[in-house]
C-alpha cells in the first residue's frame, strides 16, 4: 500500500486534490491541522476493509481519526511563530507569545507588532551606568574567544567620553601579548593599566590613584581561577567594614549559543553575583532567541550588546524594541 501526503487549505479542498490525484476509491488515513490552519491528508491508493474512501469523506465532511494531532498555532498568530522558530525560540516560548497576541487581537494592531510589545515585556531594564562616588569596579567574566576585552575597551572609551576617570586592569597576565593590548588601549585612552596577579592586589592600586570612578577588569577566561580570584577581590573591597569599592560582575554571552549551553557557560561563571549580561556576536548568528530565553527567563538584565567584533564598534543600550527585533527577525534593524 503507497501513502500519499496531500495538503490543501481546508479539508473540503483537501479532500478534491485527494480524489484528483488518486481516484476517489483512495482511502484516507489520518488527517492533521497545519500551523496556517490548511489540513494535511495522508491517503493510500487502495481501500481496504471498513476503511472510508476520499469520496465518502468528502460527501460525509470527516477526516478519520488522525494517530497524533499535534497542537496547532491559530492562523491568526502563524506569522508570529514562524518568526520566532526561524530566530531559534522553544516551543514554550513560542506557545507564550502567541497566547498572549491572540488575547489581544481585538485591539486591532497587527500581531507582529502585538509579539513585539509582548517580547519587550520579558526582559529585565539594564543596569545602571556607574555613578560617581565610591569607585565601582566591574569584572568581565566568561570563557576565551566570547568577546571580554572588546566590551571592555569599548565601555571604556564611552566612559571616557562622558567624562569619568577610568582605569583599566587585567588578570589576564600569562597568556602571550594579552597585557600588552590591553596598554595599547590604555594609552590610546590615556587612562592607567593595572597589571594584578591576585584580585586583592587591585586595593593597593585603588590606594595609590584615588579619585577613579570606574576600573574596567578583565579576566583570564578560565571560569575556575577567575571565580576565586574575583571572589578574594569582593572581600577587599570592604575594610573594616567600610566599602572602598564597590564590585559589580558581569559575564559575557555570545549570541550563537545554543539552548543546552547557555545555562553552562553563565553556571562556570560562579563567583560573585552577576550584575547583569553583555550579548556579544549579534553579526554572527541569526538564531539569538536561545541566550535571549535565557537572559528572559533568569531575569537576567543585559548592559550591553554588540553587533560587531571591531574594538572600535558600537556597544548598544538594549531596548524593548531591539530585543523584539533580535526574536522575531533575527538580528537588529
Amino acid at each position: 500500500m503507497h501513502i500519499h501526503r496531500i495538503r490543501g487549505k481546508n479539508l473540503r479542498d483537501a479532500l478534491e486534490r485527494a480524489r484528483r490525484a488518486h481516484g476517489s476509491g483512495a482511502v484516507v488515513l489520518t488527517q492533521e491541522q497545519t500551523p496556517d490552519g490548511g489540513v494535511t491528508l495522508a491517503v493510500a491508493e487502495q481501500a481496504g476493509a471498513g476503511s472510508q474512501t476520499v469520496s465518502e469523506q468528502r460527501d460525509k465532511r470527516v477526516a478519520a481519526t488522525p494517530l497524533a494531532t499535534p497542537k496547532a498555532t491559530p492562523p491568526v498568530t502563524s506569522q508570529v511563530a514562524r518568526c520566532l522558530e526561524t530566530s531559534g525560540a522553544s516551543a514554550e516560548f513560542v506557545e507564550h507569545i502567541c497566547k498572549a497576541v491572540a488575547k489581544r487581537m481585538e485591539e486591532g494592531r497587527h500581531p507582529i507588532d502585538l509579539a513585539a510589545s509582548e517580547i519587550g515585556k520579558t526582559f529585565p531594564a539594564p543596569p545602571k551606568l556607574p555613578s560617581r562616588g565610591i569607585t565601582r569596579v566591574l569584572s568581565f567574566s566568561g570563557l576565551s574567544g566570547v568577546g571580554k576585552t572588546t566590551c571592555l575597551v569599548r565601555l571604556a572609551t564611552r566612559l571616557v567620553r562622558a567624562g569619568r576617570k577610568v582605569a583599566l586592569a587585567t588578570l589576564d597576565t600569562h597568556r602571550v601579548g594579552a597585557v600588552e593590548q590591553l596598554r595599547a588601549y590604555a594609552a590610546l585612552l590615556d587612562v592607567p593599566l593595572f597589571k594584578l596577579r591576585e584580585g586583592a592586589d587591585l586595593m593597593d592600586y585603588l590606594a595609590r590613584a584615588p579619585g577613579l570612578d570606574v576600573v574596567l577588569l578583565d579576566t583570564t577566561g578560565h571560569p575556575g581561577r577567575d571565580s576565586g580570584q574575583l571572589a578574594a577581590l569582593a572581600q577587599a573591597c570592604v575594610a573594616n567594614g567600610r566599602h572602598v569599592a564597590e564590585l559589580q560582575n558581569f559575564v559575557v554571552l555570545p549570541a550563537t549559543l545554543g539552548h543546552g549551553s547557555v545555562g553552562e557557560a553563565v553556571a562556570a561563571c560562579a563567583g560573585p553575583a552577576l550584575a547583569g549580561c553583555f550579548l556579544t556576536k549579534l553579526d554572527e548568528t541569526r538564531r539569538p532567541a536561545p541566550v535571549l530565553e535565557y537572559i528572559a527567563n533568569n531575569a537576567l538584565p543585559v548592559a550591553f550588546m554588540s553587533d560587531s567584533s571591531e574594538v572600535n564598534g558600537q556597544l548598544h543600550r538594549p531596548q524593548a524594541e531591539q530585543f523584539a527585533d533580535l526574536m522575531l527577525r533575527g538580528g537588529l534593524r
